[in-house]
């Protein structure tokens, strides 16, 4: 039987204020509306390699090796909505 301490860090995070800045919340935001780093950088005023940037960090946090983790986090913690109305 695992004990709460056994939780791996993905499942920890769940029990963790934010972890994300706003910036990239809202870039999330726009991933999950299937939005390329250039659609992105233009709708919010940044380079897409500044996008790129903010998109690596953010799975640097998740430990993982794409933005899926990221975006199954944030929309279960309800940073992000996906409702696509």
């Amino acid at each position: 039987m695992q004990g709460k301490s056994d939780k791996n860090s993905f499942e920890s995070l769940f029990d963790s204020p934010p972890i994300f800045t706003l910036k990239e919340t809202c870039i999330l935001h726009f991933v999950a509306r299937a939005k390329s780093n250039s659609e992105i950088g233009k709708l919010i005023g940044l380079s897409h390699r500044t996008v790129e940037t903010h998109r690596r960090r953010i799975i640097e946090k998740m430990e993982g090796k794409n933005i899926i983790p990221a975006l199954i986090f944030a929309i279960k913690k309800k940073y992000i909505s996906i409702d696509f109305v």
